[in-house]
């Protein structure tokens, strides 16, 4: 592997493989003895890399930090910074992970790291790794066809965040078959809702009857079995994985350059704290400091599942029963434990661990740099055997010890401190007490601006910890205690309070006016109340491999594709609506009154509606006849990404005003320009005077973006109902034009038209029911409706340039987020559209609403409204994020 650097070319911490690529060790996650990938050995930092690397971005620094482990031949610049860019433009953060001053006396920081797409750290690691996964299978896959296609079925095991994370990392991503454990009954609501509500056909939940070790046990089984390795190439999502350990080296760097410019000082000194419980977040800080970041120490803080701090006080690394913190010695057992194999439920369950998987990393690490031995090869096989051994013993015997030179050398770059239930409530209580409006950003970006970090983390000014990142700030607190005044702390926080409410409001329930709705998240409300899908199991591996097995052929078979659910129930909130205002409401008739009978409607709803944003510009203008209105967000300087925006209405119905605040609502909470089309409406002009209109608004917003803050080659389309067929008719005519496709970058198409009733192709007869479900009396519109609007609008049946989904150029597609309701003669519009996408390998997100009807959310009293804006804001985050 002669382009490859030593520290670009990867062994096996058991000493049983050597010499493999990135690529070999991102695929395979564990090694076939059982052991973790590590580089050969760690590079060192460039020699003005203070200097050089001070104003970077997050992902400049990213570049620089991964090019130092991924040889240029495996993955070119260009094609790395892509992977890099795509992996992080849906956090909300400009920052990535910013850093607030918590007390700015005590030189105490804190570390925002739950700003991507799962509010938890793991998301920094798991959108790469995904993108990643992606990048390897489509270059392996490039003109294969059927069972040719090489196909990934990764294999993880989840305390709470990393599930999450790892699902809408893959979601949709193909080739790709995504298998999550979580210890049933052992993750907040939350994190499992998370979990489990995500329902694309690529996605499968496990629900395990026993701990997180076990769940972590049976990945490792599955990976160490030889007969599911024969027919299934097997991935690792978890830690485990050395490219989730890379990503995380980011984050230390970037939030040290971060103090540097706060501080105006070159070197300023800086201790990190960690929550730690599968050491792989700490991990990271050690490869960063070993690489040559400054650090006088890494803080390993953890719960009262202590195996960790025990080994950094003893020396014996022990699967003893946890113990109760007022134990003599705090190391005497007391009995107390949540299940037999000692693991202690406590109010931080991502860290609920008895056995830290990445600790054997650093053993190796260990081991290498305390041997004798001068020759590499041989220091490097003896580290391997000297952690094959201990690991054997770990299994055999419950635990192992280490020399005296070994702990000595892990004391050098590490701390512990362990802290209690109590412990942890009162630093939740302590520091939203103590911190006053409002918590000082300590980052401040390159470009000298400054954003606000938090994202519903703070109440009145007051900060709220979430329990993981309370056990960070009670170390932090307590190293600062013992150390110069002088020295910065930088605590990590590694998820949002909302994850973890019953901590939260634990600790502040007596706190005057707190209320955990003031920090719930709108992609929160409602989560735990939607459709999930999970399979319960025993904690036996070779039961879960049955169910990985069968799933995958379903999935591969086309048989696990989320279809429609056919006719359910109603919505409670739905039918409190219907009783409220009388009655049903149905768009039918003839083209005057569904006028008189939308006008009326839109009418009662606007007022309805809050006052509208008045963080966003609008300027209206026209053009060759056509009149638009441009959104941008206040300040905006430039390079935009920018939305073609279609209104709904059948053809016949709607105009500017009537999406006006949506339109803010989408450029305010997604950074976005947007453009809206007033395009001719039938009966007055038939087809195709709709999309004439709508892409002569395209052409002239791709020629003039700089006016409005746009950039001409970051387009997507958008648009509900007839307004999602022209999204993705407009994408369609986009695609065909040399001089704008490069332009268009994603599609939203919010219950979409895509098929019409008397046109199906016989491959989706089966599935095309929604017109025969929803033919009379479902809300808003029912089939009946649809054939006044297809009959006045004067389409074509056959024309695949008004009904996108049989068209034969949707390999060219664009990432494509797609919503459907249940009583909606358009439901399988969507359904089809998606399944003849994901055919043609184009990514696309999906996301259903059963009991609901056509465009439910434009009535403000249903509370499920809120719920599908956010998430819809998060479809249009997921589509900037393919770009």
């Amino acid at each position: 592997m002669t382009p490859h650097s030593a520290s670009q070319r990867y062994l096996s911490t058991r000493g049983g493989s050597y010499d493999l690529s990135f690529e070999d060790v991102v695929l395979k996650g564990l090694a076939n003895d059982g052991g973790l990938f590590i580089p050969e050995e760690i590079p060192s930092l460039p020699s003005d890399w203070q200097t050089q690397w001070r104003e970077y971005s997050f992902q400049e620094l990213a570049f620089e930090i991964f090019s130092l482990y991924i040889s240029k031949e495996e993955i070119p610049a260009d094609d790395l910074r892509d992977i890099i860019r795509r992996s992080y433009n849906a956090f909300r953060a400009k920052d990535i992970s910013p850093i607030i001053t918590l007390d700015e006396g005590k030189n105490l920081h804190l570390l925002e790291l739950f700003h991507g797409p799962t509010f938890a750290f793991k998301d920094v690691a798991l959108q790469f790794l995904g993108n990643l996964f992606e990048y390897f299978l489509f270059r392996r896959n490039e003109g294969k066809e059927g069972a040719n296609r090489e196909h990934l079925t990764v294999i993880g095991a989840t305390s709470g965040d990393t599930g999450s994370a790892a699902i809408y990392g893959l979601r949709g991503k193909k080739d790709v078959s995504v298998f999550i454990m979580h210890p049933k009954g052992k993750v907040s609501p939350i994190q499992e809702a998370q979990m489990t509500t995500v329902l694309d056909a690529n996605v499968h939940n496990l629900a395990v009857e026993g701990t997180f070790d076990d769940c972590q046990d049976i990945v490792k089984e599955l990976f160490a079995d030889p007969e599911i390795n024969k027919t299934h190439r097997l991935a690792a999502v978890n830690s485990i994985n050395w490219a989730r350990i890379l990503a995380q080296i980011t984050y230390y760097f970037h939030s040290y350059f971060s103090l540097c410019r706060q501080t105006q000082s070159s070197n300023p000194t800086v201790r990190f704290v960690v929550p730690t419980g599968n050491f792989g977040d700490i991990l990271a800080g050690y490869f960063a400091t070993r690489m040559g970041l400054p650090s006088d120490k890494l803080i390993i803080a953890t719960n009262e599942n202590d195996i960790l701090h025990r080994f950094w006080k003893t020396g014996y690394y022990e699967k003893k029963p946890v113990h109760g913190v007022e134990a003599e010695g705090g190391f005497a057992e007391d009995g107390a434990k949540a299940h037999p194999s000692g693991v202690r439920v406590t109010l931080a369950p991502a860290m609920d661990i008895l056995v830290s998987s990445n600790f054997e990393r650093l053993l190796w690490f260990l081991a290498y740099r305390t041997s004798e031995t001068e020759e590499t090869n041989r220091r490097r096989m003896e580290a391997g055997e000297k952690v094959q051994r201990w690991l054997s013993e770990l299994k055999s015997e419950g635990g192992f010890g280490v020399s005296k030179e070994i702990l000595a050398a892990a004391k050098e770059d590490f701390e512990s401190e362990r802290v209690s239930d109590k412990q942890t409530i009162q630093t939740i209580k302590d520091t939203y007490s103590q911190t006053k409006p409002s918590a000082k950003q300590a980052n401040g970006h390159a470009n000298g601006t400054s954003k606000p970090a938090t994202t519903g983390t703070e109440h009145e000014g007051h900060y709220i910890l979430d329990p993981h990142s309370a056990i960070g700030i009670a170390a932090s607190l307590r190293s600062i205690a013992n150390t110069p005044a002088s020295t910065h702390h930088i605590s990590l926080a590694t998820a949002h309070p909302a994850k973890f409410s019953h901590a939260v409001e634990l600790a502040l329930k007596d706190a005057p006016g707190f209320s955990f709705e003031t920090v719930l998240p709108e992609q929160f409300v409602g989560l735990e109340q939607m459709e999930k899908r999970v399979t319960e199991c025993k904690a036996e591996w070779q039961d879960v491999r049955e169910i990985v097995v069968r799933e995958v052929e379903e999935e591969r078979k086309g048989e696990r594709m989320v279809y429609s659910q056919g006719k359910g129930e109603y919505a409670p909130s739905w039918l409190e609506l219907e009783k409220a205002s009388g009655g049903r409401a149905i768009l039918k008739g003839s083209p005057e009154e569904i006028r008189g009978m939308y006008a009326a409607l839109g009418q009662a709803l606007a007022a309805q509606l809050p006052k509208p944003s008045e963080n966003v510009e609008t300027k209206d203008g026209e053009v060759d006849g056509v009149k638009y209105r441009l959104y941008w967000p206040k300040g905006a300087k430039g390079g935009l990404t920018t939305g073609i925006y279609t209104h709904g209405g059948g053809y016949m119905v709607g105009g500017l005003d009537d999406d006006d605040f949506l339109c803010r609502v989408i450029s305010e909470h997604t950074n976005s320009a947007l453009v809206a089309i007033d395009y001719r409406l039938a009966p007055e002009h038939k087809w195709p005077a709709q999309l004439e209109d709508s892409m002569k608004v395209y052409k002239w917003a791709h020629k003039n973006a700089a006016s409005f803050h746009g950039d001409s080659n970051k387009f997507y389309t958008i648009g509900g109902s007839a307004g999602g067929g022209l999204a993705l008719q407009v994408a369609n005519q986009v695609l065909r034009d040399a001089e704008l496709k490069a332009s268009l970058k994603g599609i939203i198409a919010m219950v979409p038209v895509a098929l019409h009733y008397d046109h199906v192709p016989d491959k989706y007869k089966d599935m095309y029911t929604a017109y025969k479900d929803n033919a009379k009396d479902t809300p808003v519109i029912d089939g009946e409706s649809m054939q006044i609007f297809y009959q006045h609008a004067g389409v074509d049946p056959k024309d695949p340039d008004t009904f996108v989904a049989l068209g034969d150029n949707h390999k060219s597609f664009p990432p494509t987020y797609i919503t459907t309701c249940e009583f909606d003669p358009l439901r399988d519009d969507g359904f089809v559209l998606e399944a003849a996408l994901k055919e043609a390998g184009v990514p696309t997100k999906h996301d259903h609403y059963p009991g609901f009807p056509h465009y439910f959310w434009i009535f403000p009293s249903v509370p499920e409204s809120q719920e599908y804006v956010g998430k819809m804001l998060g479809g249009i985050e997921w589509v900037k994020g393919q770009m």
